[in-house]
């Protein structure tokens, strides 16, 4: 249980760390102008832009983190649900790493086997790879995501005739995401090609900040000893972990409201 709190405690913050760094460059702009501290508000400035330099350094360095930890986890066996446990992505090791075949994809993947010790992979895991989101299929955006901002689906605002030029850009952009190799970065490693359009990577940045902690550290497998699950379908919230038995998300945490519509109706 307290390791399942710690996941959550974890979760809100690493969410959050992102609007933490702009609104602490805003508050340091604001202070300078109604005449506080300089000192005061520089530290306020410095740190919340060093906040947003660590997220832009992160996604800029996503093919390198990305062929770290795939790497040592498949050569040291870890668990990362995407990766490992998926049913559809073979794994056939060979000799200079992993070749992955998604039976969903027809592109195949690729993992490069790297001389990595356990204090890189644990540096790169919490300071650059975390940060990212390696379950869509266009390197930086999902593959629909553009699609349903079109459709009025996402960010239904942008349907505005005001804001019909950024509407245009956003198709635009979703004509070259839908270019892409076909296949989730999961399933690629490194074979994934190089992708970002400015408004759409941005936005799914913001979206999904931090899921590559999610994937590895939310997702359980049935025999864990901390596996648990409560539920109050009164009040339509659970606790825990989605049983194995129950859900196409089996083993995803969640609480209060949380996918609790992703359950099966039984």
């Amino acid at each position: 249980m307290l390791e399942y709190i710690g996941k959550i405690i974890w979760k809100l913050i690493a969410k959050s760390i992102l609007y933490v760094g702009i609104l602490l460059c805003l508050c340091s702009i604001v202070s300078m102008l109604i005449g506080s501290s300089f000192i005061v508000s520089g530290l306020i400035g410095l740190i919340g832009v060093t906040i947003i330099s660590w997220m832009i350094i992160a996604y800029n360095k996503r093919a390198y983190s990305r062929g770290i930890v795939y790497s040592y986890t498949l050569e040291n066996g870890l668990y990362l649900p995407r990766l490992t446990d998926e049913p559809d992505l073979k794994i056939t090791k060979t000799k200079d790493g992993w070749n992955l075949r998604d039976k969903s994809y027809k592109q195949k993947g690729f993992v490069k086997r790297l001389e990595v010790s356990k204090t890189k992979y644990l540096l790169v895991y919490w300071l650059l790879w975390g940060w990212v989101d390696d379950d869509c299929r266009a390197d930086t955006v999902a593959r629909e995501y553009g699609q349903d901002i079109i459709d009025g689906k996402n960010l239904k605002f942008l349907q505005h005739k005001s804001l019909k030029f950024i509407l245009n850009k956003i198709k635009k952009e979703q004509a070259k995401v839908v270019e892409q190799p076909d296949g989730t970065v999961f399933s690629l490693g490194n074979n994934v090609q190089p992708f970002w359009v400015p408004i759409l990577s941005t936005l799914w940045m913001f979206r999904n900040l931090a899921y590559n902690f999610n994937y590895s550290q939310e997702e359980i497998r049935e025999n864990d000893p901390n596996n648990f699950y409560i539920k109050f379908p009164r009040l339509g919230w659970h606790f825990g972990y989605i049983p194995y038995s129950n859900s196409e998300r089996k083993g995803r945490m969640v609480w209060f409201t949380e996918d609790y519509d992703k359950l099966d109706k039984k």
